[in-house]
């Protein structure tokens, strides 16, 4: 008797644990048909440091997170298509920002053969103009990370208020 409900119970066991459904890691879609799934930390990381050498100042320590071909598109219409003209354009701004990185994530195709990941990044930003006039806004960052440095960077914001 002992052996005919060990015997059930092992079957049971077997069969609950066969039985479970699978939870799909990714969701949406691509431009390729391929689905989203989340990114790494590390590139997480790469745009947290990024960012911390940014709100600084210190354009030159972003250098070396950035790809020398980066694309830079900001909502406000500047661009820029070299790491060297986007340190130079942002050391030429003559007003200042003031931002909370109040999010950050990392998303990646599901093909594995596509090794960049976007990272999106929110802000509540401060805009401070020559005569001190302050405007707010909400800004979203999108970051093409690849090997550890930006390749394609844009942003999309609201009105200033």
């Amino acid at each position: 008797m002992n052996k005919l409900i060990y015997i059930l119970m092992s079957l049971i066991f077997i069969v609950s644990c066969s039985s479970t459904p699978c939870v799909e890691d990714s969701n949406g879609f691509t431009p390729r048909d391929n689905k989203i799934k989340i990114g790494t930390q590390e590139s997480v990381d790469v745009v947290l440091e990024l960012d911390k050498y940014w709100s600084s100042k210190d354009f030159e320590s972003m250098r070396p997170l950035l790809a020398d071909s980066v694309y830079v598109s900001f909502a406000e219409g500047e661009k820029y298509n070299t790491a060297d003209a986007f340190i130079q354009g942002l050391s030429n701004q003559n007003v200042n920002y003031d931002w909370k990185m109040t999010w950050a994530f990392a998303i990646k195709d599901d093909n594995p053969e596509i090794t960049a990941e976007w990272v999106n990044a929110g802000f509540e930003v401060t805009k401070t103009d020559s005569t001190g006039l302050q405007k707010k806004s909400l800004i979203n960052d999108w970051y093409l990370v690849d090997q550890g440095k930006v390749v394609r960077f844009f942003n999309v914001k609201t009105a200033w208020e």
